[in-house]
C-alpha cells in the first residue's frame, strides 16, 4: 500500500492510495471521493467505504479512511512520526 498525501501541490489534489498486488496496482482510493469505482484504476475497496458510512466532513476523516484501509489489509498504523517524505520530489514542485 502507497499513500500519496500530497499528489498534486500545485492544482490542490486531495491525497490516493494505492494498493499494489503482485507488482500491479490493484486498487487506487482517490480520498476526495472514495466511493468512485474508475475504469482505469479500479477502486476495489469503494464497497468497504460505502459501508463504512464516513463523513466527509469530519476533520479526522483522512485518518479516519486510512485507518479503515489499513484495518482492512492489516496493515499497522501510520504513525505520523514515521511517515517517509520524499523531500526530492517535494522539492520538485516548487
Amino acid at each position: 500500500m502507497v499513500f500519496v498525501p500530497n499528489p498534486c501541490v500545485g492544482k490542490a489534489h486531495g491525497p490516493k492510495a494505492y494498493h499494489y498486488k503482485d507488482g500491479q496496482i490493484a486498487s487506487c482510493i482517490d480520498y476526495e471521493d472514495p466511493d468512485y469505482v474508475g475504469e482505469y484504476w479500479p477502486n476495489k475497496m469503494a464497497p468497504l467505504i460505502t459501508a463504512a458510512g464516513l463523513d466527509h466532513q469530519d476533520e479526522t476523516y483522512e485518518e479516519q479512511l486510512t485507518q479503515l484501509i489499513c484495518d482492512h489489509l492489516g496493515l499497522p498504523a501510520l504513525d505520523r512520526d514515521t511517515i517517509t517524505v520524499d523531500r526530492d520530489l517535494m522539492a520538485s514542485y516548487f
